[in-house]
């Protein structure tokens, strides 16, 4: 893949039962002002994104949560680079440890999924 993307590209691989999890554990009610997304990585990526979430200052309405070793993030729409958490996210030690999804993507990868 990352002789095609010329990049080294990170692949986390998960099976259809495992991302219809992802679906169903999110934590959030879904308002129509916010964006939840739903972080998969190695293992204990979970709790590095806690910690870093943890330790800076929220926006209104922004919220994460951990189910099943996986962490989710809500935040409120057109917010998203702007949130503290950003700075968390880019940090380059983190850049091959996870991926991260909206939530509403993990449905559309669903519906692709079951039409193999």
């Amino acid at each position: 893949m990352s002789t095609h993307l010329f990049y080294n590209a990170s692949l986390f691989i998960r099976s259809k039962e495992e991302v219809c999890l992802l679906e169903k554990n999110t934590p959030f009610d879904m308002p129509d002002d916010c964006n939840v997304y739903a972080f998969v990585g190695l293992y204990g990526i979970e709790r590095i994104l806690m910690d870093g979430f943890n330790n800076i200052i929220h926006l209104p309405g922004e919220n994460a949560e951990i189910v099943h070793a996986i962490f989710y993030w809500q935040v409120p729409k057109g917010n998203t680079l702007g949130s503290a958490f950003e700075n968390v996210l880019g940090k380059k030690n983190l850049k091959n440890k996870l991926t991260s999804r909206n939530i509403n993507t993990f449905g559309k990868i669903l519906k692709k999924m079951g039409e193999s």
